[in-house]
């Protein structure tokens, strides 16, 4: 067997050609620099014909985000993993910021990097961006996180996966219990950066963060149901106060857009009515068709 490369980045889609082209031109030729390996997991074989040759290939046309996910990191052999996302724009020295960060901290299991909003135009880009990632804005003080790991920007030492993922696939909320039940939590670090470009309007958002809540529901019947929808509807309740918050949280702390942000409260607490619509409809009805509809 040849010799595990130091480093392997997946990146994954459901969408068609050219919605990793992006991505792609960010971050194959500085991988390939450091040998490192590029997975791809896709539904379909999208990539264009001899474009980016050495990136493997992995086909699953009734895949999910979650199980492509799963399936590229199965294959992944590198000694860190690094993930970004189909609207992300990794920067130039993003591989080596990587491998930097995992030196540094050899007992971090997972490192999440900065995450820098590129999508400006609507309020609801920037709900989207603070509700999902606004944590990660820089400036980011390195640091121990308990939240969610975003697949936006995050690497993971080998030793930081279980042997077996979940059957519905890999999400950052799973890997972060994971963590938990160890004892263990993700640790910040600046040196990565990515530009996130997602824009999206209101209804795009709302569906978004409804699916993606929704996806992480137990399978019909396999779960509790009066209190994670009493949790839910509490959550739907207090979205407005959830959404200053959010974005006072941001504006404080990072010192940046901070009008931005706080024009932005509507749509944030839009976006969280739609996390908690979603949990509440996993715990009656399970996930339904959101795994198949996450991208």
């Amino acid at each position: 067997m040849p010799r595990a490369p130091r480093l392997s980045v997946v990146v994954t889609t459901i969408l068609p050609w050219p919605a990793l082209q992006m991505t792609m031109d960010s971050v194959y030729e500085q991988a390939r620099t450091l040998d490192a390996e590029i997975i791809v997991g896709m539904r379909e074989t999208g990539l264009p014909q001899g474009a980016y040759p050495e990136a493997v290939r992995l086909v699953e046309p009734s895949g999910t985000l979650l199980s492509l996910r799963a399936t590229a990191f199965a294959r992944a052999r590198g000694e860190v993993i690094g993930m970004t996302e189909d609207h992300c724009r990794v920067r130039p020295d993003w591989c080596e910021a990587v491998l930097r960060a995992h030196a540094a901290r050899p007992d971090a299991l997972v490192i999440i990097g900065c995450v820098e909003n590129t999508a400006r135009d609507r309020w609801s880009d920037w709900g989207a961006y603070l509700l999902g990632n606004g944590a990660f804005m820089a400036p980011l003080e390195s640091g121990r996180y308990g939240g969610a790991i975003t697949s936006a920007n995050a690497s993971f030492k080998r030793r930081g996966f279980p042997e077996q993922l979940p059957s519905r696939g890999w999400s950052g909320d799973w890997h972060a219990a994971w963590l938990r039940e160890r004892g263990a939590a993700a640790v910040l670090d600046p040196w990565p950066v990515v530009d996130h470009e997602l824009a999206v309007s209101l209804r795009q958002g709302f569906l978004l963060f409804y699916r993606s809540a929704r996806a992480s529901a137990p399978e019909d019947g396999e779960g509790a149901v009066v209190r994670p929808v009493l949790g839910a509807l509490w959550g739907i309740a207090c979205a407005p106060l959830s959404a200053v918050r959010t974005a006072l949280r941001v504006a404080i702390r990072k010192g940046r857009f901070r009008a931005t942000s706080i024009a932005s409260i509507p749509a944030v607490a839009s976006l969280i009515v739609a996390h908690h619509l979603g949990l509440a409809c996993g715990a009656i009805a399970g996930p339904g068709s959101a795994p198949n509809l996450l991208s």
